[in-house]
């Protein structure tokens, strides 16, 4: 297995955070991605329990978890992660997870997802090539790539989705190849 020799970037040691049990500060959260940076670990995981012993809920936390001052923390951490060309990761357990109650209540009352599957669907522009939609809006996503043989180029998404005007979307692709991912 000679691609484990030496992994391509992306691939080792993940830390697994769980940001409970502690107040978040700023300071110690970069204190800790200068000491993963500078060891090359290129990414961290971020994970809340579901439950605590007995089946008691979890610790919020502080910021409590999904409160507005921690996605004011996240949104910084994000940004801080990619500073240093790092990526992040989260896991959670709290809501969106199959045995939680929590989980089982939201597909409950929203019988629209009940059995949903996304599917992404390819489509490959060159330059000149016009990408167009005419139902917009029922879209997730819609990112535009950079290709090399049919192989997005990491760190050239467009995300064309913000273009939308009154259900259509109509994008040229410019200089290059392109593959367009449309969920």
């Amino acid at each position: 297995m000679p691609g484990f020799v030496h992994p391509p970037r992306g691939y080792g040691q993940i830390p697994f955070y769980w940001w409970v049990g502690d107040r978040l500060e700023k300071d110690r959260l970069v204190w800790q991605l200068d000491k993963l940076k500078g060891k090359n670990i290129t990414g961290v995981q971020i994970n809340y329990p579901c439950f605590a012993s007995k089946g008691e809920p979890a610790n919020p936390g502080e910021p409590a978890v999904f409160s507005d001052a921690w996605w004011e923390l996240w949104t910084w951490y994000v940004d801080e992660v990619k500073k240093r060309d790092m990526a992040v990761g989260f896991s959670d357990y709290t809501i969106h997870w199959e045995s939680s109650p929590y989980y089982m209540d939201e597909i409950i009352d929203m019988p629209g997802v009940q059995g949903m599957r996304l599917n992404p669907v390819k489509k490959l522009l060159s330059k000149g090539q016009i990408y167009c939609t005419d139902n917009a809006n029922s879209l997730i996503s819609v990112v535009a790539y950079r290709a090399e043989n049919n192989r997005i180029i990491d760190k050239t998404g467009i995300d064309l989705i913000s273009m939308v005007k009154e259900n259509g979307l109509a994008w040229t692709a410019p200089e290059g190849n392109w593959i367009i991912i449309e969920v």
